[in-house]
């Protein structure tokens, strides 16, 4: 599983409990563009989506 740089800082922001929405506004980017980079972590890892990590 090697992931990049920006799903490694989100994947650090979802730990730390925080939901989409917060993320995208600390990574000034779209709530959809977090969104899509969790699919793109949860298929890199396996993980159906609704299990979450």
């Amino acid at each position: 599983m090697l992931l990049t740089k920006r799903e490694r800082k989100i994947m650090s922001f979802l730990a730390e409990g925080l939901p989409p929405r917060y993320i995208a506004e600390k990574l000034n980017i779209s709530t959809r563009t977090v969104q899509n980079h969790l699919s793109r972590i949860y298929a890199k890892n396996n993980v159906n989506a609704s299990l979450k990590l």
